[in-house]
């Protein structure tokens, strides 16, 4: 029998490819309307998840992303 374990992908807001949830930072925005980084990715508030790249997070600024 193999192990037919899915791997949770997720969008990067940024340039738009779907990436393996490991290869992803999330970024949250909390009641407070601040922005705090993730790196349990359990923390509730609104999700943002970006490619590990200046240029992504750079761009989902640009775009409001």
């Amino acid at each position: 029998m193999s192990n037919n374990k899915k791997i949770p992908m997720r969008k990067c807001v940024g340039c738009q490819e779907m990436k393996s949830k490991k290869e992803m930072m999330r970024v949250l925005k909390t009641s407070e309307d601040t922005f705090e980084l993730d790196a349990t990715g359990k923390r509730t508030g609104a999700e943002h998840i970006f490619v590990f790249s200046k240029e992504c997070f750079e761009k989902a600024v640009k775009t409001k992303g």
